[in-house]
């Protein structure tokens, strides 16, 4: 896929969510820059020793000592000198202090004046070398602070550069990304995800995002149990990114990401929170090709019903006010056109089943029971991972109970049911510690070795 950063329009509603984004680092790596600005470093030692040649020493010693509103003259009459400095002094010293310090310079230098990562893109045009070639190695360093904040300065000017980054070095990026989203309690985790909100803003690293596995790891993380609502945010910023990605929308929800959203819309009591997050719904109802299977799973989620309770505020914002208009809207469109056997589909898919009245209609199950054969029971395929994978008790006992539905009206469907494990995993539900899930287990399992269906349902009104 060619190189493609957001379109005008895009890149309009980005900056006025951009926010999180401008403050960059937070918590814990602000509190640790506090201390290191403070440091006087003896650049003298350093060049003495040949560890940084005299043209660096000259320029970091008089950088550092200058306070920082009368920076800018040296950075303007010296700024390929400046971003040789930055970015090789980091390389050639293993001291921590040092290294952080310098980073910590490095960015201020580019929080304090945005528009100062152009003289980092002109030394890579004149240099041929790619200036986040030396950030990049400064990922490998033990220092968590130090990857960290080399992560986000790497953010800062691969989002604003008019080049990609190369194939190999974006893979390396992406896995050290991927590892750092798997410790929830990770110390400066807020940072990290930062950088990902300055990253995804281009469409190319959302591509290569998704192909290095990395979505797994971000809905994994979304879906902590009392996560940071700050970093909850984040995520959510994260997700609204990458469904501005078409291709990328129509597949967010295999991870299941619009029931999480739902969960977070109903749960969460954080405007901004709740802003971004119908943000996020926005994008997925509307940029796909298959929106309509997205918004399904909204509706069958109750979004519509959220929508309503949040309307009713005053949002003074017009652009929430606008998604959330664009979301009733669509979602009324959809649930007219939904029947009652795509709303079961849409249901059994998102992964999170409920007693909805088609699992106990009978009309529902006579009328429809040989579309489970279809797609080569793609359907049944679905109610068996349910009931291998779901968490639940509900899901397990209703996944249960339209399996027994299905040989009830389908006899000859045993020999599947049998033969791809379901019964087997069935059987094993009667052990189960749930109450309501061993008695629909005992059901289904009764179903799959009675025939005569009318004696049974006496009996299990007798019981």
């Amino acid at each position: 896929m060619a190189y493609q950063r957001v379109g005008n329009d895009e890149e309009s509603r980005i900056e006025r969510r951009d926010e999180a984004i401008v403050s960059g680092i937070m918590n814990q790596a602000l509190v640790r820059m506090d201390t290191l600005r403070g440091k006087r470093i003896n650049w003298e030692s350093y060049f003495k020793t040949g560890m940084i040649d005299e043209e660096e020493y000259k320029f970091i010693q008089e950088y550092s000592s200058r306070a920082p509103d009368g920076r800018n003259e040296i950075i303007i009459n010296q700024a390929s000198q400046c971003v040789r400095t930055f970015l090789s002094v980091p390389q050639k010293i293993s001291t921590d202090d040092t290294v952080q310090f310098t980073l910590t310079l490095l960015y201020d230098l580019l929080m304090e004046n945005r528009e100062r990562v152009a003289i980092f893109h002109r030394y890579a045009e004149d240099s041929g070398v790619p200036v986040y070639q030396s950030l990049l190695s400064l990922l490998k360093r033990p220092s968590p602070f130090t990857s960290c904040v080399a992560s986000h300065v790497m953010a800062v000017l691969l989002c604003t550069s008019s080049q990609p980054m190369a194939d190999d070095d974006l893979r390396y990026y992406f896995h050290f990304i991927r590892d750092q989203l798997k410790n929830p309690h990770g110390e400066y985790l807020h940072s990290i995800v930062a950088s990902l909100q300055l990253i995804l803003r281009v469409n190319h690293y959302r591509v290569a995002f998704l192909d290095n596995h990395c979505i797994e790891g971000l809905v994994k993380l979304l879906s902590t149990p009392r996560l940071n609502f700050q970093l909850q945010y984040q995520l959510i910023f994260c997700v609204w990114l990458l469904a501005f990605n078409p291709q990328i929308s129509a597949v967010l929800n295999k991870y299941g990401v619009i029931v999480l959203l739902a969960d977070i819309l109903r749960q969460s009591i954080k405007i901004k929170v709740q802003r971004i997050t119908v943000a996020a719904l926005r994008n997925l109802a509307e940029k796909p090709e298959n929106a309509a299977d997205n918004c399904q799973v909204m509706i069958q989620q109750r979004v519509p019903k959220v929508l309503r309770v949040l309307a009713g505020r005053n949002w003074e914002d017009e652009e929430v006010e606008a998604d959330m208009q664009f979301l009733q809207e669509t979602l009324s469109n959809s649930l007219q056109d939904l029947s009652s056997f795509d709303e079961y589909v849409t249901e059994i898919r998102s992964g999170r089943l409920e007693w909805s009245p088609v699992h106990k209609s009978d009309k529902f199950w006579r009328e429809n029971v040989m579309k489970f054969n279809e797609r080569s029971h793609e359907l049944l395929n679905v109610l068996a991972q349910l009931l291998n994978e779901a968490q639940d008790s509900a899901t397990l006992s209703i996944a249960a109970h339209d399996v027994g539905q299905y040989v009830r009206f389908y006899p000859r469907g045993k020999d599947y049911i049998e033969s791809c494990g379901v019964k087997q995993r069935i059987m094993q539900l009667l052990q189960h510690e749930e109450s309501n899930v061993k008695y629909q287990a005992l059901v289904a399992v009764q179903k799959m070795m009675v025939h005569n269906w009318e004696y049974l349902g006496k009996q299990l009104q007798a019981a």
